[in-house]
């Protein structure tokens, strides 16, 4: 009993992460349609709770500029960034090194940029 017991517990922990991985896959696949203000409303939330890949979205979102009504915004895209640097998101450490090394937001820095690198 104790066995089928852990079995239904791991199943029910697995289908929980699975649901909670939802709206950022919904985000993900808005963005691959280049729907970038539909994965900024799924994105954003989760980005501002602390989810460091949700973070890396919006930032590229800002980076890139997301169409009519998502004009590029380099300050809002550095701040994304570094918040999700913070938590290891190595996508978000090479971002902040580009806009390092380009000079793109912040002032041109190659030390900083290699030390994003």
């Amino acid at each position: 009993m104790n066995r089928l017991r852990k079995a239904v517990i791991t199943l029910l922990e697995a289908a929980q992460r699975r649901i909670e991985s939802m709206p950022y896959m919904k985000g993900q696949a808005a963005f691959a349609a280049e729907d970038y203000a539909v994965a900024l409303s799924w994105w954003q939330p989760l980005a501002e709770a602390g989810k460091h890949n949700a973070q890396y979205g919006v930032g590229l979102i800002h980076y890139r500029g997301g169409g009519p009504g998502l004009p590029r915004d380099l300050g809002q895209a550095i701040r994304w960034w570094r918040r999700a640097a913070a938590q290891g998101n190595t996508q978000a450490q090479n971002g902040l090194g580009i806009v390092h090394e380009q000079g793109e937001g912040v002032p041109k820095n190659l030390g900083t940029a290699i030390g994003w690198y």
